[in-house]
């Protein structure tokens, strides 16, 4: 298969993960009709939203059990039992009868399926990662894992603008009835596709095939927790400002335009179209930038710039919400991020070395995802009713932009300098060993 059907196999999965979070978050409002009927819009959401929390409880087990599969068995195992998992999720959310037809088993199927959700998003990060950073040449590792963010950019921008044009060309009657049935559809149309990529990755350019040959070491959590604590806590850290970005900034824009803003949800569509371009466009420039500047130096210098603009920016757009108002804060927004979501993945793998990397990765993610971005909505959309003040989502991401900012100043210049050397070592030790098996 060559490189780029490679990549694109091995980012494909992940960006399901996020086109699949990003449809539900859209379609929330009609899920919680459907579903989740209360006594009020706003109970009817905040049970909703706890809906997209449980998935995040599956998050950690996941992220351990696959990635420990991926470290012991290879990559491409775990990267094609993740996609099975993600489409089946998929499949019973696009099929599930209504609260008003089954009654409760109709919550129950959608907690079912964010489940599995979560199964299968908890070993995708780590496995996919692992696997982006191991092809890459030496000088070229952050712009190879940039494509994993650069996937999830597209994938949130492939759901707005369903999202959009589904609301432009149906009447709200023909969405509740069928019509947020339909990106679910395509999500499982897509999951198949993954699938068949990735059971057909060439596995030997890759560290996949040196791990299988390594398995005897018997990666054990227990081990890899007390050799890998402070990084791993050190990756979390750096982590955060993921999740709070995303979960907050983007995929809660519509219910945040529609709740704070008073504008039509239409409105978040075209604004996240325009800064998930960015995005997209963006961060493959920023990882190639790292190559030659340095991860760390870039990812504090976007850190520093975002937390800089953040609250003068939405204090802007509150002051007089307008779609012109959104489109400018989203695009300067994603201006700012991408010199943080452009070197991530790079500089999360090198913080691990390669016979456990997946995993570390897995539970580093996992965790940061599950205590930041899991009910992070649920959290922001209660404070903010509690406290009146729409200003309370931006406070918690820049709280999580600082923790990321002060946890990227920690990582010390030898570690990765020693890591990389080692994963040099195992790179030329794979090689040799398929050299000597023709």
């Amino acid at each position: 298969m060559p490189r780029k059907g490679i990549i694109f196999g091995i980012v494909i999965g992940h960006s399901l993960e996020w086109y699949d979070f990003m449809v539900f978050t859209s379609f929330s409002v009609t899920i919680s009709h459907l579903f989740f009927p209360g006594h009020s819009l706003y109970e009817s959401l905040l049970t909703t939203t706890a809906t997209l929390g449980v998935a995040f409880i599956a998050r950690p087990i996941g992220g351990v059990l696959l990635g420990l599969y991926a470290d012991r068995r290879g990559r491409k195992a775990a990267l094609t039992l993740a996609a099975c998992l993600m489409t089946l999720s998929m499949m019973i959310i696009t099929c599930a009868p209504t609260y008003a037809a089954i009654g409760i088993g109709a919550p129950m199927l959608i907690v079912v399926a964010r489940l599995l959700q979560g199964l299968s998003a908890g070993g995708e990060f780590g496995s996919s990662t692992s696997l982006l950073v191991e092809l890459a040449r030496p000088a070229r590792r952050g712009l190879h894992g940039s494509w994993q963010m650069t996937g999830q950019a597209i994938a949130i921008l492939a759901a707005t603008l369903i999202g959009a044009l589904m609301n432009q060309l149906l009447a709200k009657s023909s969405i509740e009835q069928w019509g947020w049935r339909i990106p679910f559809a395509i999500g499982t149309l897509i999951g198949p596709v993954g699938f068949l990529l990735r059971r057909d990755l060439d596995t030997h350019r890759a560290l996949s095939n040196v791990d299988v040959e390594h398995a005897s070491e018997a990666v054990s959590l227990h081990v890899i927790i007390r050799t890998e604590w402070r990084a791993l806590i050190r990756a979390i850290g750096v982590v955060i400002a993921l999740p709070v970005s995303i979960y907050i900034l983007l995929s809660y824009l519509p219910v945040y335009t529609t709740m704070e803003l008073k504008l039509p949800v239409v409105d978040a569509f075209f604004a996240l179209v325009v800064g998930c371009t960015l995005l997209a466009i963006l961060a493959p420039l920023a990882g190639a930038l790292s190559d030659y500047v340095g991860r760390k130096r870039l990812t504090i210098a976007a850190l520093v710039g975002t937390l800089a603009i953040i609250y003068p920016l939405y204090a802007w757009l509150l002051e007089s919400p307008s779609l012109t108002r959104m489109m400018l804060t989203q695009s300067a927004m994603s201006i700012g991020l991408a010199g943080y979501f452009g070197p991530y993945g790079a500089l999360l793998a090198e913080m691990f070395p390669s016979r456990h990397r997946a995993t570390c990765l897995s539970l580093a993610y996992n965790v940061s995802v599950t205590l930041f971005g899991g009910f992070a909505q649920v959290f922001v959309m209660w404070i903010t009713h509690r406290t009146g003040s729409s200003l309370a989502p931006i406070y918690y991401v820049m709280c999580g932009l600082a923790v990321s900012l002060a946890s990227v100043m920690t990582i010390g210049p030898k570690r990765v300098r020693a890591l990389a050397t080692e994963h040099e070592h195992v790179l030329a030790e794979g090689m040799a060993l398929q050299e000597s098996r023709r």
